[in-house]
């Protein structure tokens, strides 16, 4: 009942908005649309309600630089959605307000009594959330899948926790503000102090960071999860060092423009232990007979050389291990590295999955293995997808800011308003 009613209001609101612009100025001109000022003045009422600014003409002039610009990138943003036959359906908006109640503590419909109690229109938020949403299906669709992150990096990234050790973990929620050149700098950091001030004063930085921030997790309200010592920027992570759980950052200036953080939790993650991973272990043995001659123990180095070099994942390890007569079973199954010979551990550990191992002596023959698989689940290291998204984030993020600079850029962009 609840979402149908939702789904009404939507479509109300959605025949409502255009009447009422009719009688509007134009605030500004993207490409062949308007963005009238009835657009804007929605959007900075809501603004302002959710920063819990008083609605002062001296608030009003501070934001509306902020909102404009925002305004002016959904609008390229849904335009480029169109353009790439990318819909937002009305239940994928009605599932976004459910999260962003969820997120403020909100009751269902609390949103919308939220919104008629500062004047907004629900349709300002709608249209907001709306183009967030494109936005995240154009980088799913255009940039993810020009990211690439390969498994060395992943085991090199893991490798590096290893080595480190124990040490803190944060919980922590971001707010970024961009700002590609010297003319917006003093803009996003007036933006960043006034956001800062607000957290402080008791407003909800989830329901900031959804309104203001530029970063993905905007729609996760500004959420970055667990992070630990060595995976942020290090101006980030000396700010995070000094704070307390609940504190909130002063802006941190960054090489594009400027981060808050609010640092949620703080904890210590015990050393992990490379000998509590567990695998799934495939193993082709050449067995040397007793008192080899220098021609046999080559022999089988350079089979065992074959076969490393050949072997191209598990399920051949089973196919050639029978080709050449290896003794043993091929399958190992299950174990923690640390019930391995000492022999072998070092070499397992830095084994990629799927990733012959070289030939490896032993007392009697020559061992070419592979990991099929691995849990770190146990060592307080995060799992290998945890570590994709770690890697991959940042690079997806930074070829959307492109991505939509480069929209801004070859756009027809004409601001009849003062104060952009």
């Amino acid at each position: 009942m609840a979402g149908a009613a939702l789904a009404a209001i939507l479509c109300l609101t959605a025949i409502q908005a255009p009447s009422a612009q009719t009688v509007e100025a134009i605030a500004a001109v993207v490409n062949d649309e308007a963005i009238s000022t009835y657009d804007l003045d929605g959007r900075l009422k809501l603004a302002l309600a959710v920063t819990n600014l008083p609605p002062t003409e001296e608030n009003r002039r501070r934001l509306l630089p902020r909102v404009l610009r925002s305004l002016i990138d959904e609008r390229l943003q849904l335009q480029e959605a169109r353009r790439l036959n990318i819909a937002v359906s009305d239940e994928e908006i009605q599932a976004a307000i459910a999260t962003i109640e969820r997120q403020n503590n909100m009751p269902p419909g609390g949103l919308q009594e939220f919104l008629r109690a500062n004047g907004v229109g629900f349709a300002t938020m709608a249209d907001q959330v709306r183009a967030n949403i494109a936005w995240s299906k154009i980088v799913r669709r255009q940039i993810r899948p020009q990211v690439e992150v390969g498994e060395d990096e992943i085991d090199e990234y893991l490798e590096r926790l290893r080595s480190r050790g124990g040490g803190t973990e944060y919980i922590v929620s971001e707010i970024f503000l961009a700002a590609d050149g010297p003319a917006e700098e003093q803009t996003a950091i007036q933006t960043a102090r006034d956001l800062v001030g607000q957290v402080r004063q008791g407003t909800p930085f989830p329901a900031l960071a959804g309104q203001f921030s530029q970063s993905p997790t905007a729609a996760v309200g500004g959420d970055l999860g667990a992070v630990r010592e060595g995976q942020l920027d290090s101006r980030l992570e000396e700010a995070l060092r000094s704070m307390q759980p609940g504190q909130v950052s002063d802006p941190i200036r960054v090489d594009n423009g400027f981060y808050i953080l609010q640092l949620r939790d703080r904890r210590q993650v015990d050393a992990p232990s490379p000998a509590d991973t567990e695998i799934a272990l495939r193993r082709i043995f050449l067995q040397l007979p007793p008192n080899p001659s220098e021609e046999e123990v080559e022999t089988q180095e350079n089979l065992a050389r074959t076969v490393s070099e050949t072997v191209a994942g598990c399920e051949d390890m089973e196919t050639l291990g029978a080709e050449v007569g290896a003794a043993q079973p091929i399958d190992v199954g299950r174990l923690k590295v640390g019930e391995l010979p000492a022999d072998l551990r070092d070499t397992v550990r830095s084994l990629a999955v799927g990733e012959a191992s070289r030939p490896i002596r032993l007392a009697d023959g020559f061992v070419v293995v592979m990991v099929c698989a691995r849990d770190e689940s146990n060592t307080g290291l995060p799992d290998r997808e945890e570590v994709l998204r770690l890697i991959g984030g940042p690079r997806i993020e930074m070829l959307a800011r492109r991505y939509l600079r480069d929209l801004r850029r070859i756009a027809y962009v004409d601001v009849r308003v003062a104060g952009r």
